[in-house]
């Protein structure tokens, strides 16, 4: 027996909310695995390759969290 799946809204909501949640989390993971890596005295450019991210975008953070 195969039924229909069922998509509702709320459903739909909570999804797009855990995707979401999830981004911001894996965001935060990766600012805290950066300001590590510079805090520990890695080079800029070799974070950036590592993190996939622009130089900038590393020094950025890196400057937030006070490292730089």
């Amino acid at each position: 027996m195969g039924g229909k799946i069922l998509e509702y809204e709320a459903k739909t909501i909570f999804q797009d909310g855990w995707r979401e949640g999830y981004k911001q989390g894996l965001a935060e993971i990766r600012e805290e695995i950066i300001t590590h890596m510079l805090h520990d005295g890695m080079n800029i450019e070799t974070v950036a390759r590592i993190v996939k991210m622009t130089a900038e975008q590393v020094m950025a953070i890196g400057k937030q969290a006070a490292v730089l």
